[in-house]
């Protein structure tokens, strides 16, 4: 009889102890989890600020003398119109 109540005390003990370590661990997951959400905010409030700032002192800065339909592209058409001639085979 004691041999089973001893068993039972040590699953009792085992099971209490998962049960912690268990909290323990979801504990630690929502700690993170609410890490990275804050982290992730946090990013988000500084690209908002800078998007708002620059937007606002666009008017400030001195202009480039571009317009908007400017780019920095490659030519619209082949610099070179003439075909390469082909080689001359000599025997």
């Amino acid at each position: 009889m004691s041999d089973r109540k001893a068993r039972y005390e040590r699953r009792q003990t085992a099971r209490s102890r998962r049960d912690n370590q268990s909290k323990k661990a979801l504990a630690g997951n929502l700690r993170a989890l609410l890490i990275k959400i804050g982290a992730g905010g946090a990013v988000l409030a500084v690209v908002v600020v800078g998007v708002v700032f620059f937007s606002g002192s666009q008017d400030i800065l001195p202009p480039t003398g571009y317009g908007p339909n400017h780019s920095e592209s490659l030519p619209t058409q082949q610099i070179n119109t003439v075909p390469i001639p082909r080689p001359i085979k000599s025997m």
